[in-house]
């Protein structure tokens, strides 16, 4: 079950369609601003330099037999394909974003949910949680996934083109 209560609000609009491009390195997630109050950084392990030009966004972790998987799997994939997906990205995604970018192909609207599993938030009642985007009908979102739910076939990492 994914949780809808938004890490960040940020109700701009796109403006324009570009791709997001150029040369990153991602902040640690203390860093972003966006860890909020009463939450902590259990686990954080930012990509280093990123070339977003070369990014793949279709790497579902769940396989078409499967209904859903658990939280150890999908962090065992993500380490398997060398998911991308810190807190220090999505904080640069969002950036592109609100500059008019898009940041995600827009056939994913609606459709997928990328989850950022290098970076492990833990709120007051000690229940851990990774961030993901969704689209909420204006712009990709931050929310967060609770790790002791399950991921689903909508689900999708971000990794390096093959």
């Amino acid at each position: 079950m994914k949780i809808r209560t938004p890490l960040k609000k940020d109700d701009s609009v796109l403006r324009a369609g570009k791709s997001v491009s150029g040369v990153i390195a991602p902040l640690k997630a203390q860093d972003t601003g966006l860890v909020h109050k009463g939450w902590s950084v259990e686990s954080d392990n930012p990509e280093g330099k990123i070339n977003l030009v070369n990014l793949d966004y279709s790497f579902c972790p769940v396989q078409k037999d499967q209904p859903f998987i658990s939280s150890s799997t999908m962090f065992r994939l993500a380490d398997e394909v060398q998911a991308y997906g810190s807190l220090g990205l999505a904080a640069i995604l969002l950036k592109e974003q609100a500059e008019g970018k898009e940041i995600f192909p827009v056939e994913s609207r609606d459709e997928h949910y990328f989850i950022m599993p290098r970076t492990i938030l833990l709120n007051g009642d000690r229940r851990r949680g990774v961030v993901y985007f969704y689209w909420n009908c204006r712009l990709w979102a931050l929310n967060i996934h609770w790790l002791d739910d399950v991921f689903d076939g909508d689900d999708r990492f971000i990794r390096l083109r093959e």
